[in-house]
């Protein structure tokens, strides 16, 4: 246990820390550091960085200050429903680590003491053997204004309703008169409400459109998906995605239903009003291709179209490209659309650059793996074969002058031999690890008493009463544990004994691993400790008991006790 402790302190020290590790991300860094919303990476309770903008919303003046601020330090303590600030983040932490992301509303208190509302999304983001949270921040202050100012307006709007009924009945007389004006000012009212739920309606469903393409990791659906809820969302015949591939805009993905497949085909980007629009930034429509026909590419006359819509999709990770929607009828595309679309355009460049840093975490989860699997073969089998093969070099010699010592060395060799097949056993099975949730738990454990007994020339006692099936997140926590603590046996209890305890049942599990070893105080031992933490995690995933039974010269006990 304190041989982990003390090796990932020095990781701590290194390249690989959370911080450092996103700062050799240059394109994250990029993005992370320009982006005009808030951002800022949350490792549990600690800051562990933020970009300018985050640092000017909380209201200070370097990341340095916002490092020292713990999460609830920018909460009041209590949200406008009432509820403790800081129950509810943890409970909405929870729900981002769990579910992948979280998005809610949430007010934050500055560092002068002023309040500010804010739109938060919570994306956990794997690093190594943890998540890490990426949170924004986006300030909702004019929206919350707005929302104020409109429900006012409805305020209104129903208190002239029910003076216009009032009038209705009071002035009889005047009906002809005051019906004329009333049916006009029914049908503006109408009007407007049928104008702000198309626009609810809108909206919301750009929401549900945008949580989905952000959900999805792969950049090819992502970008399907993005075709698809441009052609919906502007009722279009036709919608495809070109991307920047040098000096030229290639169709990727398409939706629509024509004779003609855009995919693959290739915009000159320095000549075409698509890639001036990828230039510039700002889209661009046309009502009449046919007014502006020298402006148009041949991609628009082989689609046949009349309405025209390009949007940037500007994404610093995933690529620049063009959204491009087009409709058979002239006048068919509005600004609307146009405003939808770029809306939509912003939430797809967000979901390329998650699909991006997702495969970068991957590549590193599966470095740090084979870098791990690196190290046990040097610690453990590599060193074992070697003390194996310089007793044999020396055994003939041995035999030839005492073959009393020479059976011993001959013993000595078949055990180092077979703690070696047991590690390599071992490591086998977890390079292969849709295999490790059917192994039997007695097998495996029998496998890691064998190898540590070799390692560290200790006389193991193993009882393994393992007849019922476990289910598999308990067998693979037991292992990991029993792992975690034959390796603290080995490098530091200096034991001459070691036992490992099995008992199953239908309900239950209970996993006792022990030494005979110098002990420690468990007083003098912090709590968090790392490898005892992980250990006391791990049983907690899972809802086992977890305890640790020591002294100094007397050995040490760790159990588990697991039950349904």
């Amino acid at each position: 246990m304190e041989s982990k402790i003390n090796v990932n302190s020095a990781v701590g020290n290194t390249s690989f820390s959370p911080r450092i590790a996103f700062d050799r991300n240059a394109s994250f860094r990029l993005l992370f550091e320009r982006s005009p919303e808030a951002m800022l990476l949350l490792d549990g309770t600690v800051f562990i960085d933020c970009n300018p903008a985050a640092v000017a919303l909380l209201g200070c003046t370097s990341k340095e200050e916002v490092f020292s601020l713990h999460p609830y330090d920018i909460s009041p303590e209590r949200q406008p429903d009432g509820r403790n600030s800081i129950a509810k983040a943890r409970e909405l932490i929870a729900t981002a680590l769990q579910q992948g992301s979280a998005q809610f509303e949430w007010v934050h208190r500055r560092l002068d003491g002023s309040l500010i509302p804010v739109e938060v999304v919570l994306t956990a983001i794997p690093l190594g053997e943890k998540q890490i949270l990426h949170v924004v921040l986006r300030d909702i202050t004019e929206r919350l204004q707005a929302e104020a100012i409109l429900y006012q307006r409805e305020c209104q709007l129903q208190n002239h309703r029910d003076h216009l009924d009032e009038l209705v009945h009071a002035r009889t007389a005047q009906l002809e008169a005051a019906n004329a004006r009333l049916h006009h000012e029914i049908a503006e009212r109408k009007a407007t409400e049928q104008a702000l739920c198309r626009t609810r309606d809108e909206l919301s469903l750009l929401l549900d459109i945008q949580r989905a393409i952000t959900s999805r990791l792969d950049p090819e659906t992502i970008l399907q998906m993005v075709a698809d809820a441009a052609l919906r969302l502007t009722d279009a015949d036709v919608s495809f995605i070109a991307l920047q591939d040098e000096d030229v805009l290639e169709a990727v993905v398409y939706a629509g239903a024509l004779d003609w497949n855009p995919c693959g085909y290739q915009l000159p980007r320095a000549s075409s009003m698509a890639g001036q629009a990828l230039d510039t930034g700002i889209p661009f429509m046309i009502h009449n291709v046919c007014s502006g026909a020298c402006a148009c590419s041949e991609l628009v006359e082989q689609i046949g179209a009349r309405s025209v819509i390009a949007v940037p999709l500007q994404s610093v990770v995933g690529g620049n490209g063009i959204i491009f929607v087009a409709k058979i009828q002239e006048n068919a595309l509005t600004p609307d659309d146009e405003r939808v679309l770029s809306m939509l355009a912003s939430g797809a460049a967000i979901a390329l650059e998650n699909a991006e840093l997702y495969t970068q975490a991957q590549q590193t989860a599966v470095l740090e793996e084979r870098q791990r699997l690196t190290r046990e073969l040097h610690d453990a089998v590599t060193q074992t074969l070697f003390s194996a093969n310089l007793i044999a070099d020396v055994l003939p010699r041995l035999w030839e002058r005492d073959p009393v010592i020479g059976r011993q060395r001959l013993g000595e060799v078949r055990q180092l031999t077979r703690s070696a097949l047991a590690e390599m056993r071992l490591l086998l099975t977890e390079l292969r690890p849709d295999t490790l949730p059917n192994v039997r738990l007695s097998d495996l454990l029998g496998q890691l008493a064998e190898a540590t007994a070799g390692r560290a020339c200790l006389a193991f006692t193993t009882t393994l009463e393992d007849n019922y099936d476990l289910p598999a997140e308990v067998r693979i926590t037991f292992y990991h544990i029993a792992q975690e603590a034959l390796r603290n046996i080995t490098k530091h209890a200096r034991a001459q004994k070691g036992s490992i305890f099995l008992q199953t049942a239908a309900t239950s599990a209970t996993l006792r691993i022990g030494d005979d070893g110098r002990g420690f105080d468990l007083q003098r031992v912090p709590a968090d400790r790392l490898g005892i933490k992980i250990m006391r995690e791990r049983a907690k995933a899972i809802g086992a008991a977890f305890e640790i039974t020591s002294q100094p010269g007397a050995g040490t006990e760790v159990c588990v006790t697991w039950e349904t």
